[in-house]
């Protein structure tokens, strides 16, 4: 722990950051400060860290790979001393620029800088971003300077951005180009099921495979996220509606939908052990108990299996809620799937063992499952494992790596996640 943090976090490495950024980009302003933003590390693998490069006017993602624990060689298409590419400079104030990271501090052997919006793995981002949104003008309005702001900056995975026009906005989702048509699909899906309801459900407004890209417009209202975790008014009735919509979107199962995927409690514990690699390490105490409730739910999913599949939403969390005064919108069908209801039902329960605090979570849990109206016993021990699953995941995934009570802030998570599965009598 105490290395892993002198290397993402220390003094040395944010020098050697701010050099390399001199380096690539000699016109960045003085006084940009860093500030890390997200940490990513599995035993035997590369270390990446995510900063935000505060500058005068804009902030700007730099993403930085340690190649750690074993030897890894520059790709062709990284160079040392890269061409600059020119973008707005509301985006990145100077270059899109990728080169090799040398570190002055000796337990480092290297790895890659990366600074937005340059991706080697997703090249034709830093062309989209460098011809001002050009395939989006007639979605957004002509402008003379249409405003991005980077949501999320993740080189070899998936970007997403805010861009507004003249005339409206719209998040731009940025992957492979072989996942367009999945998400338009999966967004269509969940719109038909919904529109007799009058639910708002996200549309896509814009796709290409050519730029990998799908964008959606931008919906009004507040994340019910901030509604449940402020406890303000208004959040146990928005909760009661959320249980509804998910009720009524696991009743509308679509036919003849292929390509969807489907949820499988055994492929969903071995993420969450994959996910948790690192406790091995920063908190071994824990694993045991960790691997131990991970077989327990399963048996349970296995053992009360249902004939019940439908259509699931994949990601049920209150981020993914938006309220306002004409009711409920969902967004983010990125994880749309067929499977078990009560997985949806688990996943939005767990997003409450972290949003809500311990005197109101009973009753926010009451009000969203008053709104789903389910409760036979076999549905409710489902719900109840796939529950458990996720609290362990969002807690891997949500504690980070470099928080030195890492240990006893997961197994607490630990501990509400044991209770859910097998409360006590």
């Amino acid at each position: 722990m105490p290395g892993l943090q002198r290397l993402i976090d220390g003094r040395r490495t944010r020098c050697d950051v701010h050099g390399a950024l001199r380096g690539l980009a000699p016109s960045l302003p003085a006084g940009a400060t860093l500030r890390l933003r997200r940490v990513t590390w599995k035993p035997g693998r590369n270390a990446r860290a995510s900063f935000d490069l505060a500058t005068a006017g804009s902030v700007v993602p730099v993403h930085l790979r340690w190649f750690l624990d074993r030897p890894e060689s520059p790709r062709s298409d990284v160079a040392t001393a890269p061409r600059p590419r020119p973008v707005r400079a509301d985006v990145a104030p100077t270059h899109a620029a990728a080169a090799l990271f040398r570190s002055g501090d000796a337990a480092v052997a290297g790895g890659r800088l990366l600074v937005w919006p340059a991706d080697p793995d997703r090249r034709r981002v830093a062309e989209l971003v460098g011809r001002r949104m050009a395939p989006l003008v007639r979605v957004v309005g002509r402008s003379a300077s249409p405003q991005v702001r980077v949501v999320r900056y993740r080189p070899g995975q998936r970007h997403v951005l805010h861009v507004t026009g003249a005339a409206s906005s719209v998040f731009v989702k940025i992957g492979r180009p072989a996942d367009v048509p999945v998400a338009l699909m999966r967004a269509d899906v969940v719109r038909a099921a919904l529109a007799p309801h009058s639910v708002h459900a996200a549309a896509p407004v814009w796709a290409s495979t050519e730029w990998g890209a799908v964008a959606f417009g931008a919906l009004v209202g507040h994340s019910l996220a901030e509604l449940v975790g402020n406890r303000r008014a208004g959040a146990a009735e928005a909760l009661q509606a959320t249980g509804a919509v998910l009720a009524a979107l696991h009743r509308a199962t679509p036919v003849g939908i292929s390509g969807l995927g489907r949820i499988d409690a055994t492929v969903e514990a071995a993420a969450v052990r994959r996910a948790g690699e690192h406790l091995s390490l920063l908190a071994p105490d824990t694993v045991g108990p960790l691997c131990a409730l991970l077989d327990r739910a399963v048996a349970v999913l296995e053992h009360d299996a249902t004939a019940d599949v439908t259509l699931v939403h994949g990601d049920a969390k209150c981020d993914h809620v938006l309220v306002h005064r004409g009711g409920l919108s969902l967004i983010d069908f990125d994880s749309v799937a067929m499977g078990d209801p009560a997985f949806d039902v688990g996943r939005l329960l767990a997003d409450l063992v972290w949003l809500v605090a311990p005197v109101w979570r009973p009753a926010a849990r009451a009000a969203f499952m008053l709104g789903y109206d389910r409760q036979d016993r076999r549905f409710l021990r489902r719900a109840a494992a796939w529950e458990a699953l996720a609290i362990v995941k969002q807690a891997v995934r949500r504690i980070p790596v470099l928080d030195p009570h890492i240990g006893p802030r997961f197994a607490g998570q630990l501990l509400e996640a044991r209770q859910v599965l097998a409360p006590p009598a």
